[in-house]
């Protein structure tokens, strides 16, 4: 550690760092790993990316994330296969949350998720009151609850 790396070394440690900082190892370790600085990490792995996303599309980046969410969906699912009831379950709320967050991503990406409070809705969504889900005040009054103000129920 300490000597300039030339540009050809730079080049060929570039896609070692972008590897092992795809597979979590912080840039530290990565330096100690390498034999380079941390802080050339950082600079390695800056440079890196930004090449990629200039050879990149949306629609690749957006497959890729999807891919890898789904992926980790799979293997919240095999840890929870994986667990013995005689074993400790404190975990296994930590997994079912990483399951569920990981889904909610995947449904955004894809477009599934439903649309949010105040969201603006096109005109493919359909919005459909269904009385027999409605708390019974509601169910009974003959004004949705979605009326104007100046309207009054049971009128």
């Amino acid at each position: 550690m300490g000597a300039k790396l030339t540009q050809a070394q730079r080049e060929d440690l570039k896609p070692q760092v972008l590897d092992l900082s795809a597979k979590g190892w912080a840039n530290p370790k990565i330096g100690k790993h390498l034999g380079i600085h941390f802080n050339t990490v950082s600079k390695l792995l800056r440079d890196g990316l930004a090449e990629m996303a200039e050879h990149r599309s949306i629609g690749e980046d957006r497959e890729r994330a999807i891919r890898n969410y789904q992926l980790l969906v799979e293997i919240g699912w095999e840890k929870l296969e994986d667990a013995k009831l005689g074993q400790s379950t404190y975990g296994l709320p930590a997994i079912l949350n990483s399951i569920r967050a990981a889904q909610a991503e995947v449904d955004k990406l894809t477009g599934v998720h439903a649309p949010i409070k105040y969201q603006d809705v096109d005109e493919v969504t359909e919005v459909v009151w269904d009385e027999s889900q409605a708390p019974a005040s509601q169910a009974q009054s003959s004004i949705p609850p979605y009326a104007p103000s100046g309207a009054t129920r049971g009128s």
